[in-house]
């Protein structure tokens, strides 16, 4: 039943979506097209046009899946949905799945149409004879810097973000349907996510400044694992600013992880047992 519940919904999220996509892909072929000419003014809208092409699609997508969740669950929809002979956790988790599929597909659109714009921006550069002298080095440092560490640690943060992200929208507009915040309509989801949004920063920033466990950059080594707190490395800079490592503090996925475990459950069990429908 999950499988078919998730192929009604990539159906019926998926009328929009795919001709966002086509969109981008027009705006970006449009972006280089200007871009080869290498005039500065047909370069200028093309970078702009490839970075319009990036925010489209995420911004479309983020308001289809959402869009779709609320209509689907507690607008008309929901009345047909929660007679279905199936259990709120397996409506639930098919919505999930496919909105985080979407999200993620968006992210890869809009992360090769924006590393096109960069890389077209790095060819034009190319052409001033200044920047040809530090290409080598610039190469060396940016290969360091994007080492198969970083992009793992991308990955994986994009990955929990996603799921954490998704997670928590999904709570808050679970959360405006109940009787108390019934009234307030979307803007009680907007409220929540705000207020959640909120606490969220303020512990994930607390997490990552001093739990000790951090992604270190040395422009000489590269990236390694380390136990300096980020509050610590900060505090080198400020002091020592000639100091060249970075520490990212990785308690700053704590937050995430927990909120992509723990705000499903609490969602179903406000799905089963206290949501109203419109």
């Amino acid at each position: 039943m999950l499988g078919k519940l998730v192929k009604y919904e990539i159906r019926a999220s998926g009328r929009l979506i795919p001709l966002v996509y086509l969109a981008v892909v027009l705006l970006t072929i449009a972006g280089l097209i200007a871009g080869a000419t290498k005039a500065y003014v047909y370069f200028a809208i093309a970078f702009g046009l490839l970075f319009l092409a990036g925010a489209v699609a995420m911004i479309v997508t983020y308001i289809v899946v959402f869009f779709r969740f609320n209509k689907g669950m507690y607008a008309n929809e929901g009345y047909l949905a929660m007679t279905l002979p199936v259990k709120a956790g397996t409506l639930y988790l098919s919505k999930y799945i496919v909105a985080f599929g979407w999200l993620l597909f968006s992210f890869i659109i809009t992360a090769v149409t924006w590393g096109a714009s960069f890389f077209m921006l790095f060819q034009v550069e190319r052409a001033n004879p200044d920047f040809v002298h530090v290409e080598a080095e610039l190469a060396q440092y940016m290969g360091r810097l994007f080492s198969s560490e970083y992009i793992v640690m991308m990955i994986l943060s994009c990955l929990v973000g996603y799921l954490s992200f998704v997670a928590e929208v999904f709570f808050c507009i679970t959360l405006s349907n109940m009787k108390p915040f019934h009234g307030l309509g979307i803007g009680g989801a907007v409220i929540a996510y705000l207020v959640l949004g909120v606490i969220t920063q303020i512990l994930s920033g607390v997490f990552a400044m001093f739990i000790p466990i951090s992604l270190t950059f040395n422009p000489d080594v590269g990236w390694y694992m380390s136990t300096t707190t980020m509050f610590d490395s900060l505090r080198t800079i400020i002091n020592s600013p000639q100091s060249m490592e970075v520490s990212v503090g990785l308690g700053t996925f704590i937050m995430p992880v927990l909120y992509a475990i723990l705000l499903p459950i609490i969602t179903v069990r406000l799905m089963e047992r206290k949501v109203n429908l419109k």
